[in-house]
């Protein structure tokens, strides 16, 4: 089998970059919090601009802060989570014909990958199914027959079968 996900190693990556990503905001917060108080306690009796600075970084943090939670380190937690479901998760293998790969990223639950449009054979019907690539390149052609291993639709591992 061609492993294109290793994913016992992919979700410590996950791990790691989420908990990275919390200490460094962790030490920013740390890091604005003790310059506007030290601003303030060593400040003169005149605030206005002193006033103004602090509206301008504390405005600045926030803004930075909304921007932080809601697309890196939501990244990030999306990611952390989909391999540490895969750890745990059942896997499916299929055997499946090829049939395209769609060119451009899409979304697969907020993760970015490529689209595999695949069909398989149950009970004398054809059927559709979608695989998706976060990670590594097929150089599969249309009518290429693989054993895919799957979790949640995401390809994690294949074998060329004809």
């Amino acid at each position: 089998m061609i492993e294109l996900i290793n994913v016992k190693k992919e979700s410590e990556i996950a791990h790691s970059l989420k908990q990275k990503e919390l200490t460094v905001f962790i030490v920013i917060s740390l890091l604005v919090f003790s310059g506007v108080t030290l601003a303030i306690v060593f400040s003169k009796e005149e605030y206005t601009l002193l006033l103004w600075i602090l509206i301008a970084v504390l405005t600045l943090y926030i803004w930075g802060t909304l921007y932080f939670f809601s697309v890196p380190f939501k990244q990030a937690c999306r990611y952390d989570r989909f391999y540490q479901s895969a750890l745990k998760g059942l896997l499916s293998e299929d055997t499946v014909e090829v049939r395209s790969l769609v060119t451009g990223n899409i979304s697969k639950d907020g993760l970015e990958a490529k689209q595999l449009v695949a069909q398989f054979k149950e009970n004398g019907k054809t059927y559709e199914r979608d695989f998706y690539l976060l990670k590594g390149q097929l150089n599969l052609k249309e009518g290429t027959r693989i054993k895919a291993e799957s979790f949640s639709g995401v390809l994690l591992a294949y074998e060329v079968l004809s």
